[in-house]
């Protein structure tokens, strides 16, 4: 009867644990849980400047991102990088994914989606490293990483946005390297699993697509803009352009082939000359790999993962859009110098 009592005892408490455990699925800073942050990390930088519900000015992160406390990715992936629980759902995806040399010239997309399934709350991490970040492991600081510009944009989102997260990542034609969906929700994350498996219904016309989804509490809307590698699209003027109907100012890699647009009213795409200067430090073109546009004339501000290239129409991607006046305005003062129309 002992033995009983104390097994029947021991399976309760580590039940108990594991649904805390399983429940920290959720976008952090360093000293809060929140339902959203945008993080930039200047280029020769090591200490990232964020922005949250609590900061709507960039902020020191907690620690240098060279470090494995307290700053807002360690603090993120905290359950990415332990042992990932069978009871979890989680993916992780990267044109150019960890422990790979596998490069992909058909996506530019990289992020991670987490849930426990203890809870509806979860995360959607987008971010621009390269060969970053992996599962089941220690956090760790490539040299590489500290001379180059990274963004990362985290939303903490309910289960019920899964099914508008799945045709926005089927649309990005990601590459998955960790895929595991929870059994217990096998049936709600149906589509999920379908993706990771390879197996959901071929993409007809139009080859892009829009979803809308909102962070936990309705704190924060986003509009998610995905392309085909076989749309033929340009992203910034010959996609968001026509399908938001706006003028738009973007931060973006470029091979020349592009440049600031001319004509109407409506439909100018401008592009932000280098250095651009973000929180107070200034930051090249060639070494920052973020890519980011700002509306003009709305509170929109869009993290996007392609260059601004003829290249790139047949290379699929995104544009994540968040509609944040704070994030907006301190954008747009960085965008304020841009490249001039070639033609007068």
């Amino acid at each position: 009867m002992r033995i009983y009592i104390f097994l029947s005892a021991f399976l309760v408490i580590l039940h108990n644990c594991l649904k805390i455990h399983a429940a920290n699925c959720t976008c952090r800073t360093a000293t809060e849980d929140v339902n959203w942050f945008l993080l930039f990390k200047p280029v020769n930088q090591l200490m990232g400047k964020i922005i949250s519900p609590s900061n709507a000015a960039w902020t020191n992160d907690g620690a240098n991102m060279n470090s494995n406390t307290n700053h807002a990715l360690v603090k993120t992936l905290a359950e990415w990088m332990e042992p990932i629980l069978a009871d979890m759902t989680a993916v992780g995806y990267s044109n150019m994914p960890p422990r790979s040399t596998i490069t992909s010239k058909t996506t530019t997309s990289k992020g991670i989606l987490m849930f426990g399934n203890e809870t509806t709350d979860g995360f959607w991490l987008l971010h621009t490293f390269e060969r970053a970040f992996p599962n089941s492991a220690s956090w760790s600081w490539p040299t590489k990483f500290t001379s180059e510009g990274h963004m990362v944009l985290c939303l903490s989102v309910g289960e019920d946005n899964v099914p508008l997260i799945v045709p926005a990542l089927q649309y990005q034609e990601v590459v998955i390297y960790f895929g595991q969906v929870s059994s217990e929700k096998a049936t709600e994350f149906a589509d999920l699993t379908s993706l990771i498996d390879g197996s959901l219904s071929t993409i007809t016309p139009p080859l892009w697509n829009k979803q809308s989804i909102t962070t936990l509490n309705s704190a924060l809307s986003a509009d998610v803009y995905s392309k085909t590698a076989s749309s033929r699209l340009e992203m910034y003027g010959g996609f968001l352009n026509r399908v938001m109907v706006v003028n738009m100012r973007i931060w973006a890699v470029t091979d020349n082939t592009l440049t600031t647009t001319c004509g109407g009213r409506i439909g100018f795409v401008k592009v932000v000359q280098s250095p651009v200067t973000i929180a107070g430090t200034q930051n090249d073109r060639s070494k920052d790999k973020s890519q980011w546009a700002v509306i003009e004339d709305q509170p929109v501000f869009c993290f996007t993962t392609n260059a601004y290239s003829t290249k790139q129409r047949t290379v699929a991607g995104s544009a994540t859009c968040i509609n944040q006046q704070a994030v907006s305005n301190l954008f747009t003062t960085s965008a304020a110098n841009f490249i001039a129309c070639p033609y007068g």
